[in-house]
């Protein structure tokens, strides 16, 4: 799995890199390896320049990273949210009959 950073923020979590070139006679954005990649391509939402080599579009940074360690986390935020939503709940209940 790969993150893509922009702007530091994470903007897509992607199996695979889209990696993009233009093609100097006409303009368009087309596939490209790795090492000839200017940008990335993220399905269909959204394009970005890989150092700076696409002008005009955000920048930024392709990090692999294991997809496990990101949904293990993912979870336990959403573990950690939904049990502060529990006490709130709690809360206002006890307000409620007091």
């Amino acid at each position: 799995m790969y993150e893509v950073i922009s702007g530091g923020k994470r903007v897509a979590l992607i199996e695979t890199p889209r990696y993009i070139k233009v093609k100097p006679s006409t303009g368009a954005y087309i596939e490209a390896d790795e090492r000839h990649a200017q940008g990335i391509a993220i399905n269909g939402k959204g394009v970005y320049s890989l150092k700076g080599k696409l002008k005009d579009l955000p920048e930024c940074e392709v990090r692999k990273v294991d997809g496990g360690v990101v949904v293990f986390d993912h979870d336990s935020d959403l573990a950690g949210m939904h049990g502060d939503l529990l006490d709130i709940q709690t809360a206002l209940c006890e307000l409620d009959l007091a």
